[in-house]
């Protein structure tokens, strides 16, 4: 079960807020307090940039479940 969480914060203006949204969505992911399906639908974050990206972070997509990967690759065949 998810929670409402809403944070505000004052940032320098030039934060990069996208990339900030990146990171707070891979700590997430990291700590397992979310899977890959929420960091679409809570953070607007494609899957695929997701799964490109989240190394940088020290993010091992690795531990996606047998389900998520299942729903994943039926969602690839559709692109070929």
């Amino acid at each position: 079960m998810m929670k409402d969480f809403k944070l505000s914060l004052k940032l320098p203006s030039n934060t990069d807020i996208k990339e900030l949204n990146f990171v707070i969505a891979c700590e997430l992911y990291k700590r397992g307090l979310i899977g890959s399906k929420e960091v679409v639908e809570q953070f607007g974050i494609e899957r695929i940039t997701f799964i490109e990206n989240a190394g940088k972070y020290g993010v091992e997509i690795i531990s996606e479940t047998t389900e998520e990967l299942e729903e994943f690759a039926e969602k690839m065949k559709a692109f070929k």
